[in-house]
């Protein structure tokens, strides 16, 4: 429940996100972690692996965010 409820105070804010590889559940996504250590599902290639880069997040599940790539920090 508070978990949920602090993802989705994330909803449509630019995130900045350290990719670490390609996604469990969707491989044509890549995931990272936020600096408060959040899961978050990026739609984008698999060329921003161990990049840090800024993510708007577009939908809040309870253990984890999606968004899409901005920009290379």
């Amino acid at each position: 429940k508070y978990s949920n409820e602090s993802n989705k105070r994330q909803k449509d804010k630019i995130v900045k996100c350290l990719v670490t590889g390609v996604s469990d559940k969707n491989k044509s996504k890549v995931c990272g972690y936020t600096e408060n250590m959040k899961l978050v599902n990026i739609e984008g290639n698999k060329d921003l692996i161990g990049k840090i880069i800024n993510v708007r997040i577009t939908e809040t599940k309870s253990f984890s965010l999606d968004g899409v790539y901005i920009e290379e920090v």
